[in-house]
């Protein structure tokens, strides 16, 4: 099968959604599909430039990746030229809105893609829709814009397939009134092996952050039970370890915390590391905490990373409580909601360790589902 990727960039490490991509497009040439993937709005690049990603040596992945300061007339037309030459039988889109925009509306994006429409089958992949219409007035009317706009995508493109991350955004499809499919984040952090495990102590206690550290989290929601478990003699100490991008705020709070809490609680920033070494940290933790919302844990790399690795993850913004995908968190011991009984399975599960359905393959596991959807779209097109 051929497939091109379509995407805003394809910088190693500083945009998710390219190295999404290009992660997803390296495990199909290794299983002997021929893929492309062309960043169509890389603002990492001043030409057009071309290059093979070389995972081994018989996995050669072609590249393309076209400058945002290029107009998206000239874009258009190379994009045209490139893929009526590679002639793909599915053109995967890999949809941000802000990826393609700074304002997040990607308009252009129509007048691009007019005249590889009638190329290939098309399925479209969404990380994200729109702004949560509930934070402000101006997101609200942002957000409209935004859902006006994908909702025209669809039609415009008319997918066989259209997968996102999470249950909660397969509701918001449902909302403009497209059907869409779960395809699950997967982990970049490769699992490090045969690592010693971290001597276990009942009252020293590891918090791992991996990725933005978001200004809506309260950190006192977890500091004060924490305190009150040190009065009652149930630890001594604990660590809590920052990993990757923690952005502006979380580099701030981190030194703010550090100032501001007894002695026994340490606040580390370890930075951007390589994912070896991220490996060793989660495998060293004891639990993991993320900032980002319950109802969009589906769409954080950072949490997959965690679960990858056995680690529960602590998730102190429940939002958005009356849908499944509430009713799903809730059934899914691998997280820990801050309520009155977080304390007491905090304990319970410290003491079981890392879960056991941790799991290095969930690259592969997505691969074989997306494959999966694209031959069944092609076997129903096909009668």
């Amino acid at each position: 099968m051929k497939i091109a990727f379509l995407c805003g960039s394809c910088e190693p490490g500083a945009d998710g959604v390219g190295d999404y991509t290009l992660s997803v497009a390296q495990a199909l040439v290794a299983r002997g599909h021929i893929c492309f993937v062309i960043a169509l709005n890389d603002r990492y690049v001043d030409q057009p430039h071309h290059s093979w990603i070389e995972s081994n040596p018989e996995c050669s992945l072609p590249c393309l990746r076209l400058p945002a300061s290029s107009t998206w007339r000239a874009r258009a037309k190379i994009l045209v030229a490139e893929l009526e030459r590679f002639k793909p039988d599915w053109i995967s889109l890999q949809y941000v809105p802000y990826a393609f925009n700074k304002k997040g509306l990607p308009w252009p994006l129509f007048a691009c893609l007019r005249a590889v429409r009638p190329l290939a089958k098309w399925h479209v992949m969404a990380h994200e829709l729109w702004l949560d219409p509930d934070v402000s007035l101006k997101n609200r009317l942002l957000a409209a814009t935004q859902a006006q706009v994908l909702r025209w995508l669809l039609i415009y493109l008319n997918p066989l397939l259209v997968h996102t991350s999470n249950s909660y955004y397969t509701h918001l499809f449902a909302s403009i009134g497209k059907q869409s499919y779960i395809l699950p984040l997967f982990s970049n952090i490769p699992i490090q092996p045969q690592l010693a495990a971290k001597p276990s102590s009942p009252v020293d206690w590891t918090f791992v952050f991996f990725g933005s550290i978001h200004p809506e989290w309260d950190p006192k929601s977890i500091l004060e039970p924490l305190e009150r478990a040190a009065r009652k003699g149930a630890l001594s100490s604990v660590s809590f370890i920052s990993i990757g991008g923690a952005g502006v705020h979380g580099k701030a709070l981190w030194k703010k915390l550090a100032r501001t809490t007894p002695p026994w609680m340490q606040f580390s920033q370890l930075g951007f590391l390589p994912s070896s070494e991220i490996s060793i940290q989660l495998q060293q933790a004891d639990f993991g905490i993320t900032t980002t919302p319950s109802h969009l844990l589906g769409k954080s790399g950072s949490v997959a990373a965690m679960l990858a690795h056995g680690l529960s993850v602590i998730v102190p913004r429940v939002e958005k409580t009356y849908g499944a995908w509430h009713q799903d968190l809730l059934a899914d011991d691998r997280f820990l909601l801050m309520d009155s009984n977080f304390f007491e399975r905090l304990i319970n599960q410290r003491r079981q360790g890392h879960l056991t359905n941790a799991s290095d393959n969930q690259l592969g596991a997505t691969t074989e589902q997306f494959l999966q959807a694209l031959l069944g779209c092609q076997v129903t097109s096909a009668t």
